[in-house]
């Protein structure tokens, strides 16, 4: 599977099957991804499937991996985040 994650492309990261989704809290998630002062995180992508919160993309460090991390988590919405980010020096 190809997904795209802002400009960055991310190929065979398979999400979970979205026979039950929850596009509520994957909006708020997204949102929360997008409001980072981190460019890198703002391009990354995510899904919420079954209360688990998967994160695919890529960012420059792994500080930026970890930042993406504890954004989602200071949600509160799952109890698994999934964090599939790729860390890629530019």
């Amino acid at each position: 599977m190809i997904c795209f994650a802002g400009s960055a492309l991310v190929a065979d990261v398979p999400f979970p099957a979205m026979t039950n989704a929850e596009p509520s809290h994957q909006a708020v998630v997204w949102r929360a991804l997008k409001a980072s002062s981190y460019y890198a995180i703002t391009l990354l992508d995510c899904q919420v499937v079954d209360g688990v919160i998967v994160l695919v993309g890529t960012v420059p460090s792994y500080h930026l991996k970890q930042a993406a991390q504890a954004t989602v988590d200071r949600l509160g919405l799952a109890e698994r985040i999934e964090n599939r980010v790729e860390v890629r020096s530019p």
